[in-house]
């Protein structure tokens, strides 16, 4: 494997013992392997930095990073009928389809006013045997990696975007999106879209190794014309020779859906080895305009020699879509760390910007709240027990909150000790879970556990102006009785919240995507 990585060195052995682990934990679970080039994309992703603005994928690969990356669920909600209920989009990317294991596989509940029923739904691939949609079941394409669902039409019926970020096409992991419409029935498979840089609706840019178009996927009305609009993460695009940069494309959403090929490429003007913009993205009306901002996260953004960092930078929504340019005065505001502001936690490997998350600070309108996942913060020297930021002022974005594990009695903290690994704010959801009108915070953690990643989660609940830790309440998969928390699950990894039944209380999902059975 270490043949095709490059820039390696002396630390080859490590990242060859960590290729070998990550390939024996997928077959000991009847997984396909990883080809040479996904692994690199992976491990690059996921481990630590060689040497800030040359590295590739460096001494330190994560393997438990990279596992729960593997294992990840996707969860989208959104009126896919145009009944006035919520409907739930799950998807399954490491799923088989017609024997190519990791080809990946979306399924959809439609409500009925009632609890979740798992036993009925629809499901949508790539040459399956239900709703069979553009494309060919590969090994390992993950198809339904990243899911959003918007108006895209302004049909009343919200439609779904699909990432496939490890789809083959001229060159490997090029990845692509489709995009399926809401009906009185639900979602159909015609008329769809086929977004990629070098298929149906032509994306800016040209296909490239690893470019990982779709990783990340966000659905906002960004130029407040009334049709949502779509943001999609390609954080393995590399740019002015800085592989792995990122860049991520806004297609904008009309009458007919998406039929433009004018959409907007946005790059950093000043790019970095392994930056990895546009791998969390996040659309949301933050300053109550009108118009979404959208949020970028950079999670391998280098400050000032320390790598991993991480960064987020948001674009203001604008009647002509979003700037171009995350340097453009006015245009965007960044929040990052620094040396003479390391309010949030140790520089290295925070990877600020890895999760995502927004919501109404009260009722179901106004200014908005944004959350920034830092599953790499340190926490009293404990590597990865992760932590995030809630910033309660898009005007001020220093003005922020960390909420981060702890017993202590602080408004910052979730109840529950820090630990090593835990990888708190790796997933991140808002809503009214109690119906006061106050949005509150749900939080996964899903490396924490008596077992190694067991996984739980954290509902942190609002107050006036800001989401408390004081009222806390954590979740845990013993707590449902529905079996005992095991190794390797990771509960929590993945959140989404919903208002299953129409009663004006936020319902919560949670994914534990290691879950055998």
């Amino acid at each position: 494997y270490t043949d095709d990585f490059g820039g390696t060195s002396g630390a080859s052995p490590v990242v060859a013992g960590a290729a070998a682990a990550v390939q024996g934990y997928l077959r000991a679970h009847g997984r396909a392997p990883l080809d040479p080039l996904s692994m690199r994309a992976l491990l690059s992703q996921t481990g630590t930095g060689q040497v800030p603005g040359t590295r590739h994928i460096g001494p330190m690969p994560s393997i438990r990073h990279a596992i729960h990356e593997l294992l990840r669920v996707s969860l989208a909600s959104g009126d896919f009928n145009g009944d006035g209920q919520a409907d739930l989009a799950l998807g399954n990317p490491t799923a088989t389809v017609d024997g190519a294991q990791g080809a990946g596989i979306v399924r959809v509940f439609l409500s009925d006013n009632g609890p979740l029923s798992l036993g009925t739904y629809t499901e949508f691939s790539q040459g399956g045997t239900d709703v069979d949609l553009f494309g060919i079941p590969e090994e390992n394409d993950f198809f339904g990696f990243a899911l959003a669902s918007g108006d895209f039409n302004g049909d009343a019926f919200d439609d779904l975007a699909i990432g496939a970020p490890y789809e083959d096409w001229s060159e490997v992991n090029a990845g692509l999106v489709l995009v399926i419409y809401g009906s009185a029935s639900g979602l159909h498979a015609s008329p769809y879209n086929v977004l990629h840089e070098d298929q149906g609706i032509d994306l800016d840019g040209s296909v490239e190794v690893n470019d990982l178009l779709g990783f990340a996927l966000a659905a906002a009305d960004f130029d407040g014309d009334g049709y949502d609009d779509l943001a999609i993460g390609s954080p393995g695009e590399s740019y002015d020779t800085k592989v792995n940069s990122g860049a991520l494309h806004v297609v904008y959403g009309s009458s007919k859906g998406f039929v433009s090929t004018a959409d907007q490429d946005v790059r950093h003007s000043s790019p970095g080895f392994d930056n990895f913009l546009g791998r969390a993205l996040v659309g949301w009306d933050l300053d109550a305009d009108g118009r979404a901002e959208l949020v970028v996260g950079h999670p391998g953004w280098d400050e000032n020699g320390h790598p991993d960092v991480g960064r987020v930078i948001w674009y203001e929504g604008a009647s002509g879509g979003i700037p171009g340019s995350a340097t453009a005065i006015g245009g965007s505001v960044v929040l990052a760390q620094s040396d003479d502001a390391a309010v949030f936690g140790d520089l290295a490997h925070a990877r600020m910007g890895e999760a995502l998350g927004a919501g109404y600070a009260a009722g179901q309108s106004g200014e908005g709240l944004l959350f920034i996942g830092l599953p790499g913060y340190r926490d009293a020297g404990l590597f990865a027990s992760g932590a995030v930021l809630e910033v309660v002022d898009i005007d001020d974005p220093t003005n922020g909150l960390l909420l981060e594990l702890s017993e202590a009695d602080s408004v910052r903290d979730l109840e529950g000790n820090s630990s090593a690994f835990a990888l708190a704010g790796g997933g991140l959801a808002a809503g009214d879970f109690d119906g006061d009108g106050i949005g509150d915070l749900a939080v996964g953690v899903p490396g924490v556990g008596a077992d190694d990643d067991e996984g739980r989660v954290h509902v942190a609940f609002g107050s006036l102006f800001y989401v408390s830790g004081l009222a806390d309440v954590r979740f845990e998969e013993d707590d449902w009785l529905m079996e005992t928390a095991g190794f390797g699950e990771f509960f929590g990894s993945s959140l989404a919240a919903l208002d299953r039944n129409g009663d004006g209380y936020t319902d919560l999902v949670i994914a534990a995507p290691g879950e055998d059975g």
